[in-house]
């Protein structure tokens, strides 16, 4: 299983972790400090920009999102945490502020 210690542990030079998040786990289950390493998925940010208006009103509608609607989403990407506190605290303040957000 993904961050799991390797039955074969004792033979491993390195045993590669995505992130802090990932190695923390594999040290909490049992992993060895010694031969953990991390090495994060590489993501391409250039490959992410802002969609079209027109693929963003398509989206809406196969969604079934009003317009008005504000949608709240999140992109993985290398960090210590799969969710950093801002991005917990933005969508309460988003909760509590606005009547019209959909999550997903």
């Amino acid at each position: 299983m993904f961050f799991e210690p390797s039955p074969s542990e004792s033979e491993l030079k390195y045993s590669f972790q995505l992130s802090e998040w990932c190695k923390r786990l594999y040290l909490t289950r049992g992993g060895s400090a010694k031969v953990a390493r991390i090495i994060p998925n590489p993501i391409n940010l250039e490959s992410f920009k802002r969609a079209e208006p027109k693929l963003r009103e398509q989206f809406r509608d196969h969604s079934t999102f009003a317009s008005s609607d504000i949608v709240f989403g999140r992109i993985g990407q290398q960090s210590e945490a799969k969710w950093h506190p801002l991005i917990v605290e933005t969508f309460q303040r988003l909760c509590n502020e606005c009547e019209n957000y959909s999550s997903f």
